[in-house]
């Protein structure tokens, strides 16, 4: 007899959660490092399974592009020091919303952004990530000098 996968989820999770260590000694066998040996997990840290969707959010711009890309496009104009991390949370929103598409947000700044929210695209600075999905500043003349 062969147990149905949500019969066999609820087990796993609900021994999971009362023996951790065991869930820790299997990733030390198949992703050694996750877990620190240093570190221990025990019972009243494992944490509540259930995820909760992310809040609404009204991202400024965003289109479906031919059938493999989303192109989203956040304009920001006055400073913030979480806009990254807003922007961080609008892409994967995207991301599980069309989780068979690549998704390409573009910061698209009407000031000069803060220096620690900077990052160039040009003939000077490489690409973040040529797969698509990295945020960065560019733009016809973006500057090669560091810091603009």
């Amino acid at each position: 007899m062969t147990l149905g996968m949500p019969l066999s989820d609820r087990a796993f999770r609900a021994f999971a959660r009362e023996e951790p260590h065991i869930v820790v000694e299997l990733l030390e066998l198949v992703a050694p490092g996750v877990v620190p040996r240093a570190r221990r997990v025990s019972p009243r840290r494992v944490d509540d399974p259930h995820l909760d969707p992310p809040r609404a959010m009204d991202a400024d711009w965003v289109a479906r592009v031919g059938k493999t890309d989303v192109v989203h496009v956040e304009c920001q104009g006055y400073r913030d020091e979480t806009f990254l991390e807003r922007l961080f949370r609008y892409h994967l929103s995207l991301v599980l919303r069309y989780p068979k598409r690549r998704i390409r947000t573009i910061a698209l700044w009407v000031i000069r952004p803060p220096p620690e929210q900077r990052l160039l695209r040009s003939r000077c600075a490489p690409r973040l990530d040529d797969g698509g999905g990295a945020v960065r500043r560019d733009g016809p003349g973006a500057p090669c000098e560091p810091g603009n």
